[in-house]
């Protein structure tokens, strides 16, 4: 069985997030939730990294540190979209 993928595990619970380094400001579960309402607001075409740290008042390359990639942030909010695990 293969590993998931590092955002995935923070997200479903299954990984802490490293204690070491300077505290984050943002959580992974905002900028999923600013990705889903910028989704929502303006369909998937208005959706980009720079769009959602407006949002969450970062700077776009911050939210690297949660989510590697616009598609890695994509999944996570079709995830959410599924709604909580039991």
């Amino acid at each position: 069985m293969s590993e998931l993928p590092g955002y995935l595990a923070l997200a479903w619970g299954k990984q802490e997030r490293p204690t070491r380094g300077p505290k984050p400001g943002l959580s992974l579960e905002r900028i999923v939730a600013a990705g889903v309402a910028v989704a929502d607001a303006e369909g998937l075409a208005g959706l980009s990294m720079s769009r959602i740290a407006a949002e969450v008042g970062a700077k776009p390359m911050s939210l690297y540190r949660y989510v590697g990639s616009k598609d890695d942030l994509v999944i996570l909010m079709i995830d959410h979209a599924g709604g909580p695990r039991r």
